[in-house]
């Protein structure tokens, strides 16, 4: 046992030391593992050691070991490693993507990736690697994706590198040192998804190394070698699917790419990306591709063509038909594209066009001829051009697109919608348009579509409002990005509205959308929807209303919460739906908001605690009434109305020596002894005695109070009765504030019995004080002493004056003679007002407008007269646009004082010739546009006052043979003419000698005598409108030397011999020269400007609306002289027919050195040559807004040396779309201060722009700009970015001293400190929901702030800050009226300043706490007043009350221990127990009483003993009483038991009247008691002897029953 015991020993020990080694082998690999794991995590600390290890930008220099199975995503670009070892990814076996790009990789040793077997990604891009060796990639049987460009290697090797990689799908080669490819350099590899090769130097390319590629879908090709392309292509027509060729320069040589081969081609599209053509190799190249019959697409990307489209049509004509389908021109740069020609003669190569796409390529126009060929064209994107209205009227004109179903004509310059509709109704066939992006503005109501346009796109286009404009066979509607308020319009087909970023503030109506399955409202003002607006859409599937400013209200939260679609139909729920309102949960996702009961059911709350407040104001008012609270009430008013009376009545008022106050129980002695003694003795006190003396029906406290006022003394009659009476203690309270508080002997106290002060309860605190420290009378028991009491008492009744009760007499006026002395005066001014009154009657109900004071607007009412009752109050009389026929001498004649008289667009024919003799104020007489056939001097005679006349638009055709304006020596306006004023005479403008402005509309002008307008010396504006230039040049030969500023309307220079009788301006003195609808042409513009230039006071010369037929050839070299006088050339509307085949204007070069101010607006202009813009070394000002400048003709335009003094720049509503190229292009400006470029569309901007240093004012407002950068200049002082989308402005601009970021989207004013010299600043219309009085009062400097139109949250912080500002009325703009609340919802609408939010509202837990602290006082009274009074007892007697009234009607037969309770009062205990108990208890048989004193259970409630004792008799018995009466037990008793007794109808009740009581005469309570003894037997104790026997016999009988 023992050896074996040994041996089991041995071997556990052997066993253990085994374990021991085993144990220790893990442990050193466990230590080893951790060591590599930890040895990862220090030099990749982002290296979770799981799947992904991102281990990019870390600085390393080798590998990190520790890499482990578990990885398949190793990341280790943009380190410093250098090589890589064979060890180094041993372990990652299970690796799938290896990312080793941007190192400086040179070595990479041959089994390195042997373990990666799995891998499917190996990017070694932009490393040092000379060369490729094929063995790196023999063991990587899975890699799909190779990336090895930016390397160093220049060849491939001799033999294919890839020849193992049957998986790849994508390989990315070259570098700008590669510079071979060999023939077998691609063996192994037959099929890949994109083949890119970087060879912009690659020079050899040996014939078919691309052959043994069976099949590349994607081919990209960096390469400047022709020859290489032509050779690559060759290779890859029957191969490839995609070519694109990138930075290639085409000089193709005239060899064809297909080589007699029967081969069938797969290339099908071809790309060329940042290549350069010419015109010349536009048509080889097309030659060429037209050979590749597979060819389907063609597009061309970020190219430049250098020419001007003369391409040799003739020969790509002759080569046959395109098989093309689509084409895509994408920014193509064509430096010279305003010379670009029409492409005649390319129609036969766009039959077959299906789609075509030309962006951001400057087109401006399509030749009409050109498109009507495209038949086949189905598809048409002309976005970012330089379209304009005009012009798209042509290029889509009369049958041209004729199949088009979807065009894009987004980002271009139209502005008219309505032109855009009826240039667009040509398309019968278009299902889709986008017209996004262009500045249309406000729409018409009517417009014409076509009838099968299903999608709109008017996204950002400015639009305020929607109209029936709009189409209704629309299906898809994408409006987002306007200005709309509101959508109301009937689309019956619509399926899908688009709305973002506009200013909508409630969804849609439903009903007008019947079909409307997808909306998307978001960054709207949405404030929320309601559950009827959500489920009003029956097929809504998809609602975007993220990103509103949501009021996070009870019903909205309600709605969201319960409604079980929200999550199904909101896109972006709920984490794009955040609370803008309460302000506490701003912020919150709208799904997690839980707001309080008080906020959520105010109204509830509120009735709770209303209703708990009446419950308890009706407890006190039961209570209050119980205790005759009312009467105390009205007590309190009284005596607070008698301690505010004046201290003492007038003397006149007082009537009684004394008023006598004295209890009930003492007017024996009052009115038998002390009345008898005081009003009998001599003389007689009067006294005033409540009995007596008070008033009947007057409130008696009333009458104490006017007793006391009315008294000289106030005698109080003591006694104990007197201390006991509630009376005498208020007529004692009444009388203290006009006697006590005089300090004088008012007061007359006679103590009628001993009273100790002490013993005077508390109430009479006065009382208790005069006792104390005054002599009072105390009347004596002993005869012969009470008469030196009533001595001393009169004596003291003695000591005031007595004065008796006095009335005023009632005053009369005296009636009678007085009336008569005025009487025919009143008469004479009452017939003289109502004459007045009549005429101001009359002229009321004409012209209800008219207030009869100074300005009276009876325009547009129909008037055929003058209306009568005109006043002298009248200074303004406008009767424009009525039916007056004729004016006749007396309307006009009280009118004395009438300044302007408007009598316009009438049909006045005839005119009194004394109508105006009157009218010697008059300053402004307009007759335009009646039928006044002849001009009078006799009318204009009186005007002497008369500054303008307006007679233009009459049927006169002469002014007469003399003048009629010669009288009017103060005239300074004239307006003549009409289409028949023909003639002008010589003595028509006598005695006219100075004239601000001459109007003379003469368009059938023919007969002007020589020398007619002469005779005025001096006019400063000339406007003459007429045709004949011969007339023309007469008028001008006579102002030569008087105009200072003359405009010529709707004439014609289309000749020369029309242009030169205007050679006679040459010496012309005006120094402004306007042209007005005129016409010019490329022959007559020389002349014209030669002639300008001769007139040596010429500073301006201005052109609207004209018309000029040519291009700018013109066929003479313009001859400057010397005197170069003009500074100013404006130019608007300037209409080019063929505006894009306009010359650089070389030949005015000359005319513009002086010029210091130019502006040309909507002309077209698209290029301001550089040459011209050289020669402009003087302008200051220049605005070429609403043209065609696009970034790259800008860059032209202000190109270096070009404007040198330019200080303004007004570049609005152009087709700029890049704000750093544009800021770039400007930035050699060096005296530029202001720069507008609104209403371009920049988007997105850079952080960094280059500007002119000395720029102050930059006006960027309507540029779709999402967010200001840094790109923002910081010199600024003036700075404009409304109409944007702006969210947040947060730019350091220290000079800045005007904001504006109207009509975008911020929540929250600009921030203050990086404004410091702020100034003005306006935010109106954007989101914000107000301000606070720290952000207000920060803009130190702030002088005017428009924050009007915004979506004010009315809180009370708000409203408390706005309303004790003082500033807030100086400083806001368009304060109060523009300042609307909109939430909360009950007071939307209203003015900010005029809201008044509830005390509840804005102080919820102060109101809150003073309810929950009236409800605790109210409680501490009940309280206190119950402990007073008992309720708590008297709860009890109410709850046994109850119980008892629920008891079984009687209790078991078992139960009964008496014969009969007996109930009685505690005053007749003593017959009760001495008498009938002795009487009862000791008969034969005795009966057996329960009586309270003896049988109640000790410790046990009273009520319940009654109620026990009640239940356990066999009668009840009560012994009734006047006591028993009074008893409030007694009643308890009775009422307990009547629920047994009375109701049962039985005879358990015995009453036993102790002594006689009339049912009357028992209290109301004992309504039982009154009832059964009313109408049921009862026995009552006899007083004599001899009768008490049969009572004693018959209670026991009753006993018994």
């Amino acid at each position: 046992m023992e050896y074996t015991r040994k041996m089991v020993s041995q071997t556990t020990h052997k066993s253990r030391t085994t374990h021991i080694w085993q144990v220790w082998a893990i442990y050193i690999v466990l230590t080893a593992n951790l060591s590599e794991e930890q040895t990862l995590k220090q030099a990749c600390p982002s290296c979770d050691a799981t799947q992904l290890c991102n281990c990019s930008s870390m600085g390393l220099d080798f590998i990190p070991p520790g890499l482990t199975d578990k990885i398949t995503v190793l990341n280790l670009a943009h380190n410093r490693i250098k090589h890589i070892q064979s060890q180094d990814l041993q372990q990652a076996v299970n690796l799938r993507a290896l990312l080793l790009q941007s190192n400086i990789i040179s070595s990479i040793d041959e089994d390195s990736f042997s373990s990666l077997g799995k891998l499917e990604l190996l990017d070694l891009s932009n490393n040092s690697l000379a060369h490729l060796s094929p063995v790196w990639f023999e063991h990587l049987f899975s890699l799909q994706h190779l990336h090895l460009q930016g390397n160093t290697y220049w060849e491939l090797g001799e033999s294919s590198p890839f020849s193992g990689l049957r998986n790849l799908s994508s390989l990315h080669l070259g570098n700008p040192w590669f510079s071979t490819i060999r023939q077998r350099n691609f063996e192994g590899i037959e099929v890949l998804q994109k083949l890119w090769i970087e060879g912009g130097n690659l020079g050899q390319y040996e014939a078919g190394s691309l052959r043994p590629i069976k099949r590349i879908n994607h081919m990209i090709i960096n390469l400047r070698n022709t020859k290489v392309f032509s050779a690559i292509v060759t290779d890859l027509l029957y191969s490839v699917t995609w070519l694109e060729v990138r930075e290639i320069k085409l000089e193709i040589e005239k060899k064809s790419f297909v080589q007699n081969s029967t081969l069938p081609f797969r290339l099908q599209k071809f790309t060329f990306k940042d290549a350069f053509f010419t015109d010349q190799y536009v048509t080889r190249v097309l030659l060429l591709l037209k050979e590749i019959t597979s060819l389907q697409e063609l597009e061309a990307i970020d190219c430049v063509l250098e020419g001007k489209g003369a391409w040799d049509t003739t020969e790509i004509k002759r080569s046959g038909e395109s098989f093309v389908e689509t084409i895509s021109i994408i920014n193509i740069m064509i430096p010279n594209f305003h010379l670009f020609f029409d492409l005649e003669g390319m129609e036969s190569q766009i039959n077959k066009l299906k789609s075509l796409t030309i962006a951001s390529s400057k087109v401006f126009m399509v030749p009409c001829n050109l498109a009507k060929h495209f038949s086949s064209l189905l598809y048409l994107d002309f976005h970012d051009n330089l379209l304009v209205n005009n012009r798209l009227d042509e290029t889509i004109c009369k049958n041209a697109w004729p199949s088009l179903q979807t065009l894009n004509l987004s980002q271009n310059s139209l502005k008219s919608l309505k032109q855009t509709a009826n240039s667009i109704n040509r398309l019968h066939k278009l299902i889709s348009l986008d017209i996004s992006q262009n500045n249309f503005g406000e729409i018409p109501d009517v417009c014409a579509w076509p009838k099968t346009l299903k999608h709109l796109n008017l996204s950002s286009t400015q639009i305020p409002k929607l109209t029936t404009c709009i189409p209704q066979t629309l299906e898809v509607l994408d409006a987002s990005a306007n200005n709309l308020r509101e959508f109301g319009l009937l689309l019956p087909f619509l399926r899908e509205l688009y709305l973002a970023r506009n200013q909508l503030k409630t969804l849609p109506g439903a009903a007008p959308l019947p079909n409307l399955v997808a909306m998307s409202v978001r960054r709207n003002n949405l404030n929320g929807f309601s559950k009827e607006e959500f489920e009003s859409f029956k097929k809504m599937e998809l609602l975007d209303a993220s990103n509103n400013n949501f009021i996070c209200s009870c019903e909205f939260l309600s709605f969201v919460n319960h409604q079980a679609r929200i999550a199904q139909v909101l896109v972006g729920w709920p984490e794009q739906y955040l609370c803008d309102s309460p302000l506490a949960v701003r912020g919150t996702q709208v799904g997690a908001v839980q707001l309080s009961l008080m906020e959520c059911h105010r109204s509830l709350v509120v009735s709770l605690i209303c209703s708990l407040v009446f419950l308890v104001i009706l407890i006190l008012v039961v209570v209050g009434y119980k205790y005759h609270a009312v009467w105390y009430l009205r007590m309190t008013w009284a005596w607070l109305r008698a301690k505010r009376k004046p201290k003492r009545a007038p003397a006149k008022d007082i009537c009684y020596d004394a008023f006598v106050s004295y209890s009930e129980n003492d007017s024996d002695w009052v009115e038998n002894t002390m009345v008898r003694e005081l009003e009998q003795a001599c003389p007689p006190f009067r006294l005033c005695l409540h009995k007596r003396d008070f008033v009947p029906g007057k409130w008696i406290v009333d009458n104490i109070i006017d007793s006391i006022e009315k008294s000289h003394k106030t005698l109080f009659v003591l006694s104990e009765h007197f201390v006991q009476s509630e009376w005498c203690k208020y007529e004692l309270d009444f009388s203290h504030f006009r006697l006590f508080d005089e300090n004088n002997d008012a007061v007359i106290l006679v103590l009628l019995e001993p009273i100790q002060s002490k013993e005077i309860p508390k109430r009479f605190c006065k009382l208790r004080k005069i006792m104390n420290t005054k002599t009072y009378l105390e009347w004596p028991l002993e005869e012969e002493q009470q008469k030196m009491f009533w001595e001393n008492l009169k004596y003291a009744l003695k000591s005031a004056s007595r004065r008796w009760c006095w009335h005023p007499q009632k005053l009369f006026l005296p009636r009678g003679k007085i009336m008569s002395k005025y009487t025919w005066q009143v008469w004479a001014i009452y017939i003289v007002l109502t004459a007045n009154l009549s005429e101001e009657q009359t002229l009321k109900q004409a012209c209800p407008s008219c207030d009869a004071t100074q300005l009276c607007n009876c325009s547009s009412m129909g008037l055929d007269f003058i209306p009568p009752g005109l006043t002298d109050k009248i200074t303004v009389l406008n009767l424009a646009h009525n039916r007056i026929k004729h004016i006749q001498s007396q309307d006009l004649q009280q009118a004395v004082n009438l300044r302007a008289l408007l009598l316009q667009s009438n049909i006045i024919s005839s005119i009194d010739e004394d109508s105006f003799s009157s009218l010697g104020k008059l300053e402004l007489l307009d007759l335009s546009n009646n039928s006044l056939a002849h001009l009078s001097p006799v009318w204009f005679e009186h005007l002497f006052s008369l500054q303008h006349l307006h007679l233009q638009g009459n049927t006169y055709w002469e002014l007469g043979e003399s003048s009629p304006f010669s009288g009017l020596r103060n005239l300074s306006s004239l307006h003549l003419g009409n289409p028949w004023f023909s003639t002008i005479r010589q003595r028509n403008f006598e005695g006219i000698e100075v004239l601000q402005k001459l109007w003379i509309e003469g368009g059938n002008l023919g007969q002007y005598e020589a020398g007619s307008l002469r005779p005025i010396k001096r006019i400063n504006h000339m406007i003459i409108n007429l045709r004949n230039t011969k007339v023309f040049s007469a008028i001008v030969t006579d102002l030569l030397y008087s105009v200072t500023w003359l405009e010529a309307r709707n004439i014609a220079f289309s000749t020369l011999d029309e242009t030169e009788l205007l050679r006679v301006m040459s010496s012309a003195f005006a120094k402004k020269i306007s042209f007005n609808q005129a016409l010019l042409t490329d022959a007559t513009v020389p002349e014209i400007v030669s002639i300008l230039e001769g007139m040596p006071k010429l500073v301006e010369v201005e052109m609207k609306d004209c018309i000029l037929l040519g291009t700018g050839r013109w066929k003479m070299q313009i001859q400057t002289n010397q005197s170069r006088t003009v500074r100013v050339l404006t130019i608007d509307k300037l209409s080019i027919d063929k505006f894009y085949l306009f010359t650089d204007l070389s030949a005015v070069t000359g005319l513009l050195s002086f010029l210091t101010r130019v502006t040309v607006t909507n002309t077209k202009v698209f290029l301001v040559p550089c040459s011209l813009s050289k020669h402009l070394q003087a302008l200051k000002y220049l605005d070429l807004s609403e043209n065609l400048l696009g970034d790259q003709s800008l860059e032209h335009s202000a190109c270096q040396g070009g404007w040198p003094s330019l200080q303004t720049l007004n570049l609005s509503q152009n087709s700029l779309s890049d704000l750093e190229m544009t800021g770039r292009s400007l930035s050699h400006l060096k005296n530029l201060i202001l720069l507008d470029i609104s209403k371009n569309n920049f988007g997105e901007i850079p952080d960094v722009c280059a500007w002119p240093k000395t720029l102050k004012h930059l006006n960027l407002s309507s540029t779709q700009i999402p967010k200001l950068t840094t790109c923002i200049p910081q010199t600024l002082e003036v700075l404009d970015a409304s109409a944007n989308n702006l969210r947040e402005f947060g730019l350091l601009l220290p000079f800045l001293r005007e904001l504006y970021l109207a009509r975008n989207q911020l929540k929250t004013l600009p921030g203050a400190a990086p404004l410091p010299n702020l100034v003005a600043m306006s935010v109106r219309r954007n989101n914000l929901n107000g301000f606070s009085k720290e952000e207000f009062e920060s803009f130190k400097k702030m002088e005017l702030l428009d924050a009007s139109n915004n979506n004010f949250i009315c809180s009370c912080e708000f409203l408390s800050f706005v309303n004790h500002q003082a500033r807030i009325a100086q400083v806001l703009v368009g304060w109060p009226e523009q300042y609307l609340c909109d939430s909360p919802l009950a007071v939307r609408g209203a003015q900010v300043g005029a809201v008044q939010l509830s005390l509840m509202e804005c102080h919820r837990s102060l109101v809150v706490s003073l309810i929950c602290s009236l409800v605790f006082l109210v409680i501490l009274i009940l309280v206190v007043v119950g402990y007073k009074y008992h309720a708590v007892w008297y709860l009890r007697m109410t709850w046994a009350w109850l119980r008892a009234k629920r008891k079984p009607k009687r209790a078991p037969a078992k139960d009964i221990c008496y014969d009969a309770f007996v109930s009685y009062s505690e005053n007749d205990s003593d017959w009760v127990e001495n008498t009938m108990v002795r009487e009862l208890e000791q008969a034969c048989p005795p009966f057996r009483l329960c009586l309270h004193k003896r049988d109640f259970v000790p410790g046990k409630w009273i009520v319940d003993n009654i109620i026990d004792s009640i239940e356990k008799s066999h009668k009840t018995l009560f012994v009734l009483s006047e006591h028993f009466v009074q008893s409030e037990w007694c009643k308890y008793e009775l009422d307990f038991s009547h629920f047994r007794l009375f109701d049962e109808n039985n005879d358990a009740v015995i009453l036993v009247l102790l002594e006689p009581i009339q049912s009357k005469e028992i209290p109301k309570r004992f309504c039982k008691l009154r009832k059964i003894m009313n109408t049921k037997t009862y026995l009552e104790w006899p007083l004599e002897e001899e009768q008490q026997g049969l009572f004693w016999f018959n209670l026991k009988v009753a006993l018994k029953s």
